[in-house]
């Protein structure tokens, strides 16, 4: 297991707590057609709690009377503390009662809240004064200490629980950063005799199999008695679920072990897998081992020894699918529904309950097809949105490519949907990034959307972009601004990319590389460079999504004027930021959430560099409001402007859609356009650019507004110092980047700046390596 991977996982699952058609009792009920009329699916209702939607959603526990006990936390103001709530069902989660908690003001210093069977309350609480402590809680606020030498010797006074479940009454889950990992304290000679001490990567001491590689422990407890019953940390645990008299755990590449819940041992007679590995964001079980999990794809049953999940629910189909939800906790009830708690982007929250229909038709008779080449987070949001209001429509969403296909893959699917739509077949829908939409609207095969689709809502600049004289046969519903952050008044003279490799050419050199140390330290005023970078490859990308449309086209091939000063600028910039060499420096990034409603977004390189006072501007592309906010906090006065380049006002259209002339239900189609630029998906951040439709941009500033007082974990700043009608304004030219053409640029390009080949024989060789493509292409 990678480190890296474990990481991300966590920082996804710590910021969820922040911000199909299948019976699962029966089999497969097989595929729908216009003959079969194959019924049977989960059908969805809201059952939230009163006042819980406002709050945000902790933990969901089943129990196998048919109860449910429901936890979660209200959103005090600024400053306050968040108050736990305790909503129960006795009837499998059809209704709910709320249940007194008025005694938690008896606790502070709360780490962890847990169900149990009989409503009572498992608490987990740490404070500088008295450490860690165990207290169960019944429902009439009668409170005993559990005695749990074993945990409360293994977290010691500096340790952090991190994430808690009961896998029955008296048997816990902790995943948990013990006192050494955490607080840097050398475990105890007599812990580290008694467990067989080995040594550890940073030189300490500690109990062998007491933690991995990454300092975080897995073990399960005994509540009855305080002992350990099983020590995990050999294995990397991803999720636990109970199964029966076994617990399940899943680790981070999709396999699955059992242990027995009376003695903890290993069952070395079960055997499972999900054969690939996919992101799982809840996991439950049943008596019979079946191993359940819920993420945006959908909800898939594993049988022991299977090693092909089976989808009992399509992600698409229900609110969990949205990439603008978040899936906080999940749950299957003794009946065999699923319960499943969702954090919405304006920070409100919904429970959900999905029952079992035996008459309902598993798919409907009207299916709509919509094609990209790579997932789309904007598609899969309008997906969700779209079948949520037109239930009588099956949406099915075909990705060609998986992420990191080569040049060839990404070949044959083109060959592969030119082939459908020249036959008269294919998909309805087109999200037309990476696709050859001009040689289409010149071959009749998308439709003009000017009589089907109201555009009215769009940015104009983005519509004119794409209106042609036989009309508009291509909206971006998302889009991308190349841009340079620094503070106003600096840097007025760079305004074209040879002007804007001149200045750094003529300012400081970057220092040699360092440690992340050395990456967090600034620089004196006069001694930072204009622009900073982490890698060559950071600095290509940029400069080509800014770029890609002047550099070639099919029309006329190459430009070679464009492409020659293409690559004397990158040369100049890469040779002044010492990015020709290997990698020598950090290369660590930083990944955010908050400000403008969901999602998250990456700070590149080039803007740390400028935050960290390593640089005297930074650029990058700003696909949400959050880059420009973070930026705005990193020095008075700092200001998002339009990065220089060959082309006049570039930005970068995302989920750009289109229709086929051949389908047949055009009127549908473009009403699944119109869902794109639906507020439900458009005042949101799905991470893959900002919103065309107006309003939607609106929405998300008024939002970040609202929140330029709150203090996140960075230095957010005011976007009120950002013309954003002055950006918008200057959009002129949409960069549009093919991949395959880009892999040509880059090779040639790298070459050029590592010194390999003169900026001439660069600009040859990608000539000749790109004009066969271009005329193919024409």
């Amino acid at each position: 297991m990678k480190i890296k991977k474990r990481l991300a996982c966590l920082l996804l699952a710590a910021s969820t707590m922040l911000a199909a058609g299948c019976s699962a009792g029966a089999g497969s009920s097989g595929a729908a057609g216009a003959q079969t009329q194959a019924k049977g699916r989960f059908v969805e209702s809201n059952v939230t709690p009163e006042g819980s939607g406002a709050g945000l959603p902790s933990g969901l526990y089943a129990h196998p009377d048919g109860s449910v006990d429901y936890l979660w936390y209200d959103q005090p103001a600024q400053g306050g503390e968040p108050a736990l709530h305790h909503s129960r069902s006795q009837d499998n989660g059809a209704t709910w009662q709320a249940l007194d908690v008025s005694w938690q003001q008896e606790f502070e210093g709360l780490q962890a809240a847990l169900a149990l069977s009989d409503g009572s309350l498992l608490l987990m609480v740490k404070t500088e004064e008295q450490g860690f402590s165990c207290w169960k809680v019944a429902q009439d606020g009668q409170k005993v200490q559990l005695a749990l030498p074993e945990l409360e010797e293994r977290l010691g006074a500096g340790g952090t629980v991190i994430d808690a479940k009961l896998l029955s009454d008296d048997r816990l889950y902790l995943q948990y950063m013990g006192e050494r990992a955490s607080g840097g304290v050398q475990a105890s000679a007599a812990a580290a005799a008694e467990a067989g001490a080995e040594d550890a990567e940073d030189g300490d001491s500690a109990p062998a199999g007491a933690f991995n590689v990454d300092g975080i422990a897995n073990a399960v407890f005994d509540l009855s008695t305080g002992a350990l019953l099983t020590d995990l940390s050999g294995q990397d645990v991803y999720q636990v679920a109970l199964a029966g008299d076994r617990f399940l755990v899943s680790d981070y590449e999709g396999g699955l072990s059992a242990y027995s819940l009376e003695d903890g041992a290993r069952d070395s007679g079960f055997h499972g897998g999900q054969g690939s590995p996919e992101m799982a964001l809840g996991a439950a079980a049943d008596s019979e081992g079946n191993f359940y999990y819920i993420n945006t794809q959908g909800v898939y049953r594993l049988t022991p020894g299977g090693t092909l999940s089976e989808a009992l629910m399509e992600g698409s189909r229900y609110s969990f699918g949205s990439p603008t939800y978040g899936i906080n906790a999940f749950a299957r009830t003794a009946q065999g529904d699923f319960l499943a708690a969702l954090s919405l982007p304006d920070g409100s929250s919904r429970l959900m309950r999905y029952v079992y229909d035996p008459e309902m038709l598993s798919r409907p008779d009207k299916e709509l097809t919509v094609y990209s080449l790579t997932d789309s987070s904007t598609a899969r949001a309008a997906i969700t949105a779209f079948q949520q209001a037109h239930s009588d429509v099956q949406v099915n969403y075909e990705v060609a490519l998986e992420e990191g296909a080569g040049s060839q893959q990404r070949e044959d699917a083109l060959r592969a949907l030119n082939t459908e739509l020249v036959a008269g077949q294919g998909p309805d829908v087109l999200i037309l990034d990476g696709l050859p939409f001009e040689s289409y609207i010149d071959k009749g095969v998308l439709a003009d959307l000017a009589g089907l689709l109201d555009t009215s809502g769009v940015i104009p600049q983005l519509v004119k972009s794409f209106e042609t004289e036989k009309g508009l046969f291509a909206l971006p519903t998302r889009f991308g601004i190349p841009a340079l952050f620094t503070a106003s008044g600096r840097g007025t003279d760079w305004n074209t990319l040879t002007q804007l490799a001149g200045a750094v050419a003529a300012g400081s050199g970057s220092p040699a590389g360092g440690g992340q140390e050395a990456a967090f330290s600034p620089l004196p005023e006069g001694q930072r460079p204009v622009l900073s970078f982490q890698s060559w490859q950071e600095l290509f990308e940029l400069f080509y999504s800014a770029n890609a449309s002047a550099l070639a086209n099919r029309e006329n091939g190459v430009d070679e004027t464009n492409l020659r000063t293409f690559l004397e600028a990158l040369k100049t910039i890469s040779d002044r930021c010492g990015l020709g060499g290997e990698s020598g420096g950090w290369s660590g990034g930083l990944v955010i959430s908050g400000g403008t409603g969901g999602g998250f977004t990456n700070i590149p390189g080039s803007v740390m560099g400028y935050s960290n006072g390593r640089a005297l501007a930074g650029c990058g592309e700003m696909m949400d409001l959050m880059l420009a906010q973070y930026a705005a906090g990193i020095e008075e006065g700092t200001q998002a402007r339009l990065l220089p380049g060959l082309a006049d006002g570039a930005w970068v259209p995302h989920a750009l859609a289109g229709i086929s002339e051949k389908s047949g239900q055009k009127e549908l189609a473009a009403a699944f356009l119109e869902t794109m630029l639906s507020h439900e998906v458009q005042d949101y951040s799905v991470g893959d650019g900002l919103p065309a439709l107006r309003a939607g941009l609106d929405a998300q500033l008024r939002r970040a507004a609202a929140q330029e007082d709150v203090k996140y974990s960075f230095s957010a700043g005011q976007l009120s110092g950002t013309d954003m009608d002055a950006l918008l304004a200057g959009l002129k030219t949409p960069m549009l980047a093919d991949a395959t053409l880009k892999e040509k640029i880059s090779a040639g390009a790298e070459a050029c700046c590592k010194g390999e080949l003169t900026v001439e024989a660069a600009l040859e060789q990608i000539k000749s390596e790109t004009a066969l493509y271009l005329a193919e292409r024409g």
